[in-house]
């Protein structure tokens, strides 16, 4: 089957296992620090510099998130249904996104679509999908900004570079360990010339410094 026709397909499977494992998140209601996060919520519905108030009840130090839940209440309210259904969406776009980096990285096709539903249904070490303030966490951004530089190394198209450094400043104002995300990316020798010009020509690339030379593209190992 071409490869075309395998990736929607393998989204469907994703989806209809994401609710065989989790459709009873849907009625779990509040769980760790989510009360706190709604509060805060109508508080900043009724004054938004108290976005930036220390005095918060979840001020958890990652303004992106925190912006991205709020416009989210701001459309449907606080509903913990809704927001668990937000959680569960995330938590497939990573499992997709994961067997895709997986591949680009050299795994097999098989072991990439094994790997994603793996990380899907055993998320024992991980309460993204069971509590609402776990929205905290931006790996579905990680992989992205990997998978945006993977194409931008074939494509030598700035957009894809672009999309790469977005994603990363994006995940690090959510979580500040996605910056070992770039120190970590590997670039190909024969890539070094042209990444270290085009850092030293656009300003907003000085946040970080260029990605590592090694010899050749190894495997990228990514873990929650």
């Amino acid at each position: 089957m071409p490869s075309r026709h395998i990736w929607p397909l393998y989204a469907l499977l994703l989806s209809a296992l994401a609710w065989v494992f989790f459709a009873d998140v849907l009625t779990l209601g509040l769980d760790t620090h989510d009360a706190e996060t709604f509060r805060d919520h109508e508080r900043i519905a009724g004054n938004f510099a108290y976005f930036f108030s220390p005095a918060k009840e979840q001020a958890s130090g990652r303004p992106a998130a925190e912006i991205v839940k709020f416009l989210y209440f701001m459309a449907l309210g606080n509903d913990p249904a809704a927001f668990h259904l937000l959680s569960l969406a995330l938590h497939v776009l990573c499992s997709f996104l994961l067997a895709r980096v997986v591949l680009q990285c050299g795994a097999t096709l098989e072991l990439s679509l094994l790997g994603g539903l793996l990380f899907l249904c055993n998320i024992a070490h991980f309460q993204v999908v069971h509590y609402i303030s776990a929205l905290d966490y931006a790996l579905a951004l990680g992989i992205g900004a990997l998978l945006a530089y993977r194409r931008y190394l074939i494509t030598a198209k700035l957009a894809h570079l672009g999309a790469y450094y977005i994603l990363l400043f994006t995940a690090v104002l959510r979580t500040t360990v996605h910056g070992s995300i770039f120190a970590n990316t590997p670039v190909p020798t024969k890539h070094r010339t042209k990444v270290l010009r085009i850092t030293l020509c656009h300003p907003p690339f000085l946040t970080y410094p260029p990605p590592p030379a090694i010899g050749h593209c190894t495997p990228c190992y990514w873990a929650p």
